[in-house]
């Protein structure tokens, strides 16, 4: 899990916090979204994540492996 999330703030372009802060918003919908320097810190002590970030990570691994190919069919190569 760690290094899925490693590889996805690397394509996002996002720091921790601010990955924090987007499964925060996503997972209760604030109108404003706290201090989450708290959970902030455990993670970089005790490398512990949150559940919300761990249920947004799950969620995005489920949307990516729908929009992904299926790889039990092969793959159709046009020839030109």
């Amino acid at each position: 899990m760690l290094l899925y999330l490693r590889n996805k703030l690397e394509n996002l372009g996002l720091t921790y916090h601010q990955f924090f802060e987007t499964a925060y918003q996503w997972r209760f919908n604030p109108p404003q979204v706290p201090s989450l320097n708290d959970d902030y810190c455990q993670f970089l002590l005790h490398a512990v994540l949150p559940k919300y970030v761990v249920e947004y990570l799950k969620h995005l691994q489920r949307s990516e492996s729908c929009t992904a190919p299926d790889a039990s069919e092969p793959l159709e190569i046009s020839q030109r």
